[in-house]
């Protein structure tokens, strides 16, 4: 569809020179010609669902993605409210009413993999998944850029950072059956 939009816009583009209205050189009038086609396709194009917002994962992957958007996203001072079972995640906490907007303008953080880890165990339920399968998860993540490995120094912890846009997450979380909102600290 992209390039059918592409080569219909470039036969416009094209037109004032093949007719000799214009010249190539005259790039900001032949770029005005267009422009108000140019936006209407974009529009139509961006209304299209993407690969990003339709992803053929593994269950394990889509599982492990969210988590890792929990993680980069949630504050960690709130791991305890959002994740833990019984008395404890009832427990109000305190408002920092200047650090909410600043955390959500900031953009995702990074996080450790044990934090990763933790909350997997939280969302899933079960808990328990082995260490090799969670590393080839998450490195499959990384190679599909939907999360970035911060950390370069290979004796520490490795850190990651989610990039997956919230739209995709939620989609993910809606096929997966996982009550995203139920862990998203929405700001």
């Amino acid at each position: 569809e992209m390039m059918a939009a592409a080569s219909a816009l470039l036969q416009k583009y094209l037109a004032p020179i093949q007719q000799q209205e214009l010249s190539k050189t005259d790039k900001i009038k032949l770029y005005q010609r267009i422009q108000p086609d140019l936006v209407t396709t974009m529009t139509q194009l961006s209304s299209v669902p993407s690969l990003k917002t339709s992803l053929e994962l593994p269950y394990n992957l889509k599982v492990l993605l969210i988590c890792a958007f929990l993680a980069s996203h949630n504050p960690a001072r709130l791991d305890k409210r959002f994740f833990c079972k019984g008395k404890s995640s009832r427990r109000k906490v305190k408002s920092r009413k200047g650090s909410k907007l600043s955390d959500a303008l900031k953009g995702p953080k990074t996080f450790p993999l044990d934090r990763l880890l933790a909350i997997h165990s939280s969302v899933t339920q079960d808990g328990t998944i082995p260490c090799s399968d969670v590393l080839m998860s998450v490195s499959s993540l990384v190679s599909l850029n939907l999360i970035v490995r911060m950390s370069v120094d290979l004796l520490e912890q490795p850190k990651y950072k989610c990039v997956a846009s919230l739209a995709t997450v939620q989609t993910i979380a809606k096929e997966s059956g996982i009550d995203f909102e139920q862990f998203y600290y929405n700001y």
